[in-house]
């Protein structure tokens, strides 16, 4: 997408406060898209929003929250949706894991990304039945 296409287009970015999060949602905002950034971080984000400007809106959440996820959703109804939040892992050799252990990245980053998704297609199903036809490229 060009800056033209991305001007006033929404952008929601989890895991916005440090990594490829935070250098995602600044490429955005600098090509010209608003950018919702959620993290649990919020002193992080409140940096970032002192970078970017009014451009960036930061979102103090658990990005792991089916409840949070719905909510942003249903707020600031994104065109663009980045999935970027996950859970640290446990550095150490596979025999000292436990499935605890072991399973908390897979708990974490796939129920998150299972949670925005399922909600954002809902959100399109439901416009799409209310203000049908759906066009392609509806947000």
């Amino acid at each position: 997408m060009t800056a033209q296409q991305l001007s006033g287009t929404t952008a929601l970015v989890t895991g916005a406060s440090r990594g490829f999060g935070r250098g995602i949602a600044v490429a955005l905002s600098q090509a010209g898209a608003d950018v919702v950034g959620v993290a649990r971080d919020r002193a992080a984000l409140e940096d970032l929003r002192t970078q970017l400007g009014d451009a960036f809106t930061p979102v103090a959440a658990d990005a792991a929250d089916p409840v949070a996820a719905g909510r942003l959703i249903d707020t600031y109804q994104p065109r663009i949706l980045v999935l970027n939040a996950g859970a640290a892992p446990l550095s150490r050799p596979l025999h000292k894991q436990t499935w605890q252990t072991f399973s908390t990245n897979w708990q974490v980053d796939v129920q998150h990304a299972f949670h925005w998704t399922a909600k954002r297609c809902c959100v399109r199903s439901i416009r799409a039945a209310w203000w049908s036809p759906c066009p392609a490229g509806l947000p």
